[in-house]
């Protein structure tokens, strides 16, 4: 009895064994075609044939000098190179950067390639920097860059013999932290990233990190056209305050509608209405959004209490919260006819990871990050953003400070870019930080739908 007990517990353990390994095979091949689908090229290959000096405990005894190596399963080289500071040694595999999968190939041992560095860079897209101790030559920690430049990586730390935990930042924001893999860290730096992707696939939603470029690369391709339309437009553009156009395209003041007479050009409302009006007017028969509808207050889509103030006394602090919400609003009714839009349908409140504050939106340091994962969910979505900060005045109240397009896709390659257009002009995410510390964006999402995208032609009106 005690014997067929024993049997049967044996082979209980036994079967769950086998279903763990078939699921955690099920999950690599799920994995690997998320990585293909991603364009994200692995190195493995090489950090296997490589597996000596990575287990190397010598610094001294390692050769220093940079080689690149081919691969078979990709026509990205691998550059590998040991660099060191007074406590650790570091071996770099950095993926050849290449402009498309197809991209032809010099000799791998071509010293003019090891010089140019900016085609293998240290923080690219795909590049393992295997950190150890420069004493004992033990493994201290494995970095692995999710997108080239953008301190989007993963983090993995031995902890103990056996097992390693794994720590995800997207924008240098931690959106996982201290998950368990199971593995010896000598495995770990030789295995593939789609076996450790399988091995953490139960608390790691990894399809939240790589984009399905194979799938969705037409959406993210007609916005980044649109966004080269916009920018090719620029320079043509007059600043004038307050400046925008009325349903019939001329040029008027927003607040009276008066016609500009001496001036011809837009205000931060009117140019972020200006590029909307390139989705609006193809499907209005050339009419543009009026104006009134943006003047329209949304206060009763307000749901944070801490805001609640006499708006008309203080000056409309809400004005361009009001205006991109409609202006999100009429778009999406002329986009989407049939479908029944609420006026807070636009507002991005639920973005994984990140902390929405009603009214206010995301921390603006994280917008990058915000967008990233958005683009990943609603490919071809474009955002309006209204910037907003607390005044230096007593008492301090806040108040929307400018308006703002971004339009976040992923190139060919995988790739994240965000294009920021404000003010009649294209900026960087940096640059608004710097001007407005401590500030907050709040996003309307639109679903271009891949519609044609035509801007207004802005032209001084004709003075009698």
């Amino acid at each position: 009895m005690f014997k067929r007990l024993i049997l049967s517990i044996f082979l209980l353990y036994l079967g769950l064994g086998q279903n763990l390994f078939a699921q955690i095979l099920v999950n690599q091949t799920r994995e690997r075609l998320l990585l293909e689908h991603s364009r994200f090229v692995e190195n493995y290959e090489v950090r296997q044939n490589l597996r000596a000096i990575i287990a190397n405990k010598q610094f001294n005894s390692i050769d220093m000098s940079a080689r690149i190596y081919t691969q078979e399963a990709s026509p990205n080289r691998v550059r590998v190179s040991i660099l060191r500071t007074e406590d650790s040694f570091f071996i770099v595999f950095a993926n050849e950067l290449l402009h498309s999968m197809s991209t032809p190939q010099a000799d791998a041992n071509n010293s003019y390639d090891i010089m140019l560095s900016d085609r293998f860079k240290l923080d690219g897209r795909g590049s393992y920097i295997i950190k150890k101790n420069i004493l004992s030559g033990d493994f201290e920690q494995i970095k692995i860059y999710l997108q080239t430049g953008s301190e989007s990586y993963i983090l993995i730390s031995p902890v103990g013999t056996n097992e390693a935990v794994l720590d995800v930042y997207l924008m240098n924001i931690p959106i996982y932290r201290n998950v368990r893999l199971p593995m010896s860290f000598m495995s770990i730096a030789t295995t593939s990233l789609a076996q450790i992707m399988a091995s953490t696939a139960h608390t790691i939603d990894w399809t939240l990190i790589f984009p399905t470029v194979y799938q969705h690369h037409a959406r993210w391709d007609s916005i980044a056209t649109m966004a080269r339309h916009i920018n090719l437009r620029l320079p043509t553009l007059q600043f004038v305050e307050d400046g925008a156009q009325n349903t019939q395209g001329s040029l008027v003041y927003v607040r009276t509608q008066e016609l500009q007479k001496t001036t011809a050009g837009l205000g931060s409302a009117g140019f972020a209405k200006w590029i909307i009006d390139g989705i609006y007017m193809p499907l209005k028969s050339g009419n543009l959004i009026n104006i009134d509808t943006l003047l329209t207050s949304t206060r009763r889509q307000r749901i944070n209490p801490i805001i609640s103030i006499d708006e008309e006394a203080l000056g409309h602090p809400f004005f361009y919260l009001d205006w991109n919400r409609n202006l999100a609003y009429e778009v999406s009714k002329a986009i989407f006819p049939r479908h029944r839009i609420h006026l807070s349908d636009s507002d991005v409140t639920d973005t994984p990871f990140m902390a929405y504050t009603p009214d206010i939106g995301y921390p603006l340091n994280a917008t990058e990050a915000v967008l990233y994962l958005e683009s990943i969910r609603f490919p071809g979505s474009i955002y309006l953003g209204s910037l907003n900060m607390l005044t230096q005045t007593t008492p301090a109240i806040r108040r929307h400070m400018i308006p703002a397009i971004f339009i976040p896709y992923f190139d060919n390659m995988g790739n994240f870019h965000v294009d920021i257009f404000a003010n009649n002009q294209r900026v960087k995410v940096e640059t608004l930080t710097e001007q407005y510390p401590g500030s907050f964006i709040h996003l309307q999402r639109i679903n271009t739908n891949d519609t044609p995208f035509d801007l207004p032609l802005l032209q001084p009106n004709k003075v009698q």
